[in-house]
């Protein structure tokens, strides 16, 4: 379907360079545009002194399954350190045993607060050809709300996040635990990051 699309197009425009290339093989020399965020939306929330630091996702209820790649992770960090883990638009009934964890519909009006809830958003993902097709737009998310993202290394992630500058990028288990011990435990490492996300998500 896409590359019937893409033949019959005019013009293409896509949001990464996976895409692009599908679209060069089929005849079509495209723009690349990254997918755009509201970053005067989507901002910076100061948080309550009585804040628990919390790992966040934003996603959708057919995305929920990649989160079965950070629960082994998530499970023993609990066992170790205090944080609660907000899931934003996954199934209603996705649990994750173990951990300290809130789950919230996706409502549009909401979107900023519960990003602003937020203090280290994560992208897990798994390598396939439709992964490497998406536009990265939930680590912009995190990036305009001033939060680090820690993200699967799978197609354009690998270019938006600049690891120790705005993020980082794990695969595996031990990876996605060191990575997330790590800025649980500096919140000076947290605020460095997202503010040079925040600065990439308006400039990008």
């Amino acid at each position: 379907k896409t590359t019937n699309m893409i033949k019959r197009a005019t013009h293409v425009i896509v949001s990464t360079v996976y895409l692009k290339e599908i679209s060069i093989n089929n005849g079509k020399n495209p723009e690349v545009i990254c997918s755009p965020v509201e970053t005067d939306r989507i901002h910076p929330i100061t948080k309550h002194t009585d804040h628990v630091i919390t790992i966040g996702w934003i996603g959708s209820p057919w995305t929920t399954v990649f989160l079965e790649l950070i629960e082994k992770p998530l499970q023993e960090l609990a066992q170790k350190y205090r944080f609660l883990f907000l899931s934003v638009g996954a199934k209603p009934e996705y649990k994750l045993s173990g951990v300290k964890h809130e789950s919230r519909p996706w409502v549009f009006e909401d979107e900023n607060a519960e990003l602003g809830m937020m203090d280290i958003g994560i992208m897990p993902l798994p390598e396939t050809d439709w992964t490497r097709m998406k536009g990265g737009y939930k680590i912009l998310q995190y990036f305009s709300a001033g939060i680090p993202c820690v993200a699967s290394p799978v197609g354009i992630n690998k270019f938006i996040v600049r690891p120790g500058e705005n993020g980082f990028l794990a695969s595996g288990d031990e990876e996605w635990y060191s990575v997330l011990e790590k800025l649980i435990n500096d919140p000076e490492l947290r605020s460095r990051l997202g503010s040079n996300g925040r600065k990439d998500a308006i400039n990008i």
